[in-house]
């Protein structure tokens, strides 16, 4: 069986709005992102560039923003298996955030896909299917920590 997409959502006590901001402001990703990346640019706009050190596999990440519809809609392409490399369909997954009203809170959805077709070279295996499985639900709980954090400010 060959699988292609993680879907893994959680629910934020926070409005859209302010989840929007922890997600696409380049001082809050560089917080949920932390634990494995450095944001060194964040072009926030379609085409726009989001370069990524990995400092702990000594590498440069290149991602190209696809989507920018605030507060509803962030997704970029990017190409974790290929560091220094332009993602494109081949090369990359697709990493797509969405955001939807809750009531007083927000419903936060983070789907990557692209996996079917991606060739994964040796020794980079960390960047497959079952490792991001794995790290979206800490990441996800990152983002509502802080959101949650800055809601109650």
């Amino acid at each position: 069986m060959t699988v292609d997409r993680i879907e893994k959502d959680i629910r934020v006590a926070a409005s859209v709005e302010q989840v929007w901001a922890v997600i696409t402001e380049r001082k809050h990703m560089e917080e949920w992102l932390s634990r494995g990346f450095i944001v060194k640019e964040l072009d926030l706009r379609p085409g726009g560039l989001l370069l990524l050190n990995q400092e702990s596999k000594n590498a440069t990440l290149l991602a190209r923003i696809v989507t920018v519809d605030p507060p509803h809609v962030f997704s970029y392409r990017w190409a974790e298996a290929y560091p220094g490399a332009e993602p494109t369909e081949e090369n990359s997954t697709l990493v797509e955030f969405r955001l939807t009203r809750d009531g007083d809170a927000t419903v936060l959805q983070v789907t990557e896909s692209g996996y079917a077709n991606l060739a994964i070279p040796a020794g980079r295996e960390y960047v497959g299917f079952e490792s991001h499985s794995r790290g979206w639900p800490v990441f996800l709980d990152e983002i509502r920590t802080r959101t949650e954090e800055l809601a109650l400010k």
